[in-house]
């Protein structure tokens, strides 16, 4: 299909550079009831989702127009125009000039890329919202996934989801993001780190898989 996006936008919607990942996250699944999308962007993994869980919670705090116009088919989507973060709270994020996935609160150093606009946006925390039998998260918000995380970490902690996190550690300033998020998974949560593609890494709880997953090779860490 043809999505709308910004019209100074090179992102090419046809192409889903973490298509493996989601492929790997579906055949570890034990049940596939409701997942979260944090970073819907003009909902090209939305759609995706939309088509293999029952219900999708799409969070999208910029671009919420396009995700809406691009998932008018599907009624198993629901969206909030707000980020994620650890409180509810407002954070100034910057608007990508030539790549609106890029978009993100952590300022970013990019070759060849100037006059980034800003605004204002809301953030809520994952755990205020009260979901039930998430079976999957898929995070992919710029370097602030650690904030997403830990706003939560009571619902990742109860109901055991499988995990896709972009991590991005070709950027300086995310390296501490990184860590910091890999590591509040294993020590305090109990997560093992299963896969990395490119900069997909799949998290997995030992209970939230199924048995052929259990068995395969963990990558650790």
């Amino acid at each position: 299909m043809k999505f709308k996006k910004p019209a100074n936008c090179k992102f090419d919607e046809n192409t889903i550079p973490n298509m493996q990942a989601l492929t790997y996250c579906f055949s570890r699944l034990k049940y596939k009831r409701n997942c979260i999308d944090a970073g819907g962007h003009i909902g090209t993994v939305s759609r995706i989702l939309a088509n293999k869980f029952d219900h999708v919670h799409a969070f999208e705090p910029v671009f919420g127009e396009y995700l809406r116009e691009n998932t008018t088919d599907k009624n198993n989507i629901t969206i909030y125009d707000v980020g994620l973060g650890y409180e509810k709270t407002s954070e100034k994020i910057y608007i990508h000039p030539t790549n609106s996935g890029g978009t993100s609160i952590v300022t970013h150093t990019r070759s060849g890329s100037t006059n980034f606009e800003s605004k204002e946006i809301t953030i809520h925390k994952i755990d205020d919202y009260g979901f039930q039998k998430i079976d999957f998260i898929k995070i992919d918000v710029e370097s602030y996934e650690w904030y997403v995380i830990k706003g939560g970490h009571h619902t990742i902690k109860n109901q055991k989801p499988l995990l896709m996190i972009e991590l991005m550690m070709r950027y300086e300033e995310s390296k501490r993001s990184v860590t910091d998020t890999h590591n509040f998974l294993v020590k305090n949560l109990g997560y093992r780190l299963v896969k990395m593609f490119d900069e997909d890494w799949i998290y997995a709880h030992p209970e939230s898989v199924n048995e052929k997953a259990r068995r395969w090779p963990l990558a650790g860490r």
